[in-house]
């Protein structure tokens, strides 16, 4: 066979094998860390708590927050994240609902301080802040999965950076209310553990990925020219 033809269709193989590799791909991360903080009790650490509550009990003056710490570094620097869902399976749960159709929900936060552990996290200690991500209306009384959008808000450049993102979970606060869900540790099943479901693109910015279009035009126009060459032979 021509050594010509040979390289062309060579080149046009690369660059279709690089356009699929193009394609979003998809990573499902468990907690590295996740735990609850009680305003009540504000020393005190709840790692060895059976579960992850958020409350709000304005009568008795309780609030209790989540904390969720995804492990970012297993996804290539070479990927940009697109997407992000964080997914929590609620057990058990209260509320009073007084006026239907309010919001009854939980609010998601992204917290900068990635310092925090599970074995040491308290409502004293806890960071400081929170950016406003996203609203599950899913009410006390309503058990099973439930999701938060991490996007459009989350800029998760400075996360990817640093290897961890960090979340902060709590009530709407607008009537008393509390949801619980089953946390990461070893003892949970693992079809009920949280988990965030986080999507990539190869980052443009990345040299040592040809362009995929450029690399299929490559191939095309070298098969052209080895049907010119053919044609001018006869």
């Amino acid at each position: 066979m021509d050594k010509f033809k040979i390289l062309a269709a060579t080149v046009l193989l690369v660059g279709i094998f690089l356009g699929l590799q193009a394609h979003a791909a998809t990573y499902t991360l468990y907690t590295s860390d996740d735990t609850t903080v009680v305003k009540q009790w504000p020393t005190t650490n709840y790692d060895v708590s059976g579960g992850i509550s958020t409350q709000y009990a304005p009568l008795f003056d309780y609030t209790s927050y989540a904390y969720f710490k995804f492990n970012l570094s297993g996804i290539p620097s070479g990927e940009v994240i697109t997407g992000a869902v964080l997914n929590l399976k609620q057990y058990w749960g209260s509320g009073n609902e007084p006026h239907p159709g309010d919001n009854y929900g939980t609010n998601l936060y992204r917290i900068a301080d990635d310092s925090w552990t599970e074995t040491t996290i308290t409502w004293a200690n806890q960071p400081a802040g929170g950016t406003f991500l996203d609203n599950n209306p899913n009410p006390g009384s309503y058990i099973g999965w439930s999701s938060w959008n991490l996007f459009p808000t989350w800029a998760p450049a400075t996360d990817q950076a640093d290897g961890f993102l960090s979340l902060q979970l709590r009530e709407t606060e607008e009537y008393t209310q509390a949801h619980s869900f089953y946390n990461g540790e070893s003892y949970t099943a693992s079809e009920n553990r949280p988990y965030l479901i986080v999507t990539t693109l190869p980052s443009p910015n990345n040299p040592s990925v040809p362009e995929p279009t450029t690399m299929l035009l490559l191939g095309l126009g070298l098969i052209g020219l080895v049907g010119l060459k053919r044609k001018l032979r006869k």
